[in-house]
């Protein structure tokens, strides 16, 4: 890195990256700057990009530019990225790797495990556990019962969510027997398990439209709504149909937003309706688009869909994310959350996310491997920061697939491996990021007010 001129350094101090104005650490502190030439009066300025696709970049290439035009002695400025040499952590200064709780290197600490034991963990959880809001995009209120489900496919549906409850929750926390996991769950159940034994603030209560399935489509929309009721300020009700209903499917959505209050809508594209699958696509003038429309008209303009997580006999390839363009492009006034990231189509929906300002991802199910497969975890979170930003990712819990507590814990203490960082190019997902995530992000597409929801629900 250049020494730069003293000059330069006092007009770029108080320039920021969006991402890191919070926490008052400067483009120059991030080592963003690589150099400051000036000939004849012309300033010529290089700048680095912690990501290649960071969405701030021409906010950063204006500040720059003014603060250096603002100079004695300077009639013009030429700011520009340089893309032969990659940002990495290394030119993060100290005051700016304590702040992110970047690790020192290797060679700097003789232990580094004690290191991490003395510093590391007091730091996080003195900056997260305490004020950190958590609003938990989807809770299902499941009917598990045999009963319920329409012969064997309903049936392997069940054992497949059952598997993901006992594969992803951690050795040290309860794994329900399929006797208490496979019943009908109750309102109180799940309020319990969440506002009772979790560090969650605010709910999204979920149901589930799989009625060719389950004869009351698995989380029936009146139980979720019953959900809602009982914490009014705690518990948000999504609504949810099947678009293939048409007109039922419409006028069933006018009176979930009308008498019960459906903030925004869940849609499923994979039907299993007389043995045989049966998808529809987010992109469908004739099956999706008038959904979009009616909601557009109620005053909704939250969708979420599942993506990616086959179940059941479901096949794969309808479950993959290529409609989302077509529902995103065409619905611009829309906000489209992805669940799940759509894994495994995980570098599909980033390239998506990165093109389209209205799409966001859920990474409900997805953060419970982060004590499982932390590796794994890691880079899909980075890959997530890394092509889209923290203004777009989504905490849920799933809960009762998984007790949300364990998870939240996990994710609040959790750190990007360095080396990923470095090699990939990652950003670290920062006590802002995760504040972000858990909450603050499902809170702004609401159309709610942070301090207003602690308010409420203190």
């Amino acid at each position: 890195m250049s020494e730069l001129p003293t000059w330069a350094r006092d007009a770029l101090a108080g320039v920021y990256d969006p991402c890191c104005r919070e926490k008052g650490i400067s483009v120059l502190e991030m080592g963003l700057v690589r150099s400051v030439q000036v000939e004849d009066g012309v300033a010529n300025v290089e700048l680095l990009l912690t990501s290649g696709w960071c969405p701030f970049a021409a906010a950063v290439l204006t500040q720059v530019k003014e603060q250096i035009l603002s100079q004695p002695g300077i009639r013009d400025a030429d700011v520009s990225i340089v893309w032969d040499e990659a940002w990495t952590t290394d030119r993060l200064s100290p005051r700016a790797r304590d702040i992110l709780r970047f690790l020192p290197a290797p060679a700097d600490v003789p232990d580094r495990d004690a290191y991490i034991a003395a510093h590391l963990p007091e730091k996080r959880l003195s900056a997260m556990i305490d004020d950190a809001f958590v609003f938990d995009c989807v809770a299902h209120v499941f009917n598990f019962d045999p009963k319920n489900a329409f012969g064997q496919p309903g049936l392997m549906f069940d054992n497949h969510l059952y598997a993901f409850h006992n594969a992803l929750t951690p050795d040290d926390q309860p794994k329900l027997p399929p006797e208490e996991f496979l019943r009908q769950w109750t309102p109180s159940d799940i309020r319990k398990m969440v506002f009772e034994e979790s560090d969650t603030d605010m709910l999204v209560a979920m149901p589930l439209p799989l009625t060719d399935l389950f004869r009351d489509g698995l989380s029936p929309w009146e139980t979720c709504a019953e959900l809602a009721s009982r914490d009014p300020n705690r518990t948000v009700f999504w609504g949810s149909v099947n678009p293939l209903e048409g007109r039922k499917a419409l006028d069933e959505m006018e009176r979930q937003v009308g008498e019960f209050g459906a903030r925004a809508f869940k849609f499923y594209n994979v039907r299993y309706d007389f043995g045989s699958p049966y998808p529809w696509r987010m992109d469908d003038p004739n099956i999706a688009f008038p959904i979009f429309e009616k909601a557009r008209d109620l005053g909704v303009n939250l969708i979420g869909v599942h993506k990616g997580v086959p179940l059941g006999p479901q096949p794969i390839e309808h479950t993959q994310t290529w409609d989302m363009d077509g529902a995103a492009a065409n619905f611009p006034d829309i906000n489209f959350v992805i669940f799940h990231v759509g894994l495994p189509f995980l570098d599909e929906t980033c390239w998506q996310l990165i093109r389209y300002p209205n799409l966001y991802a859920s990474i409900a199910a997805t953060i419970n491997f982060v004590v499982r497969a932390p590796r794994m975890f890691a880079e899909i979170i980075g890959k997530l920061l890394f092509w889209c930003g923290e203004d777009k990712i989504i905490y849920g819990s799933e809960a009762p697939l998984f007790h949300p507590q364990w998870a939240l814990r996990a994710f609040k203490d959790f750190q990007i491996p360095e080396d990923l960082c470095a090699g990939y190019g990652y950003p670290q997902l920062t006590d802002q990021a995760k504040r972000k995530i858990l909450g603050e992000n499902l809170l702004r597409l609401h159309g709610m007010d942070l301090a207003e929801a602690k308010a409420k629900t203190s």
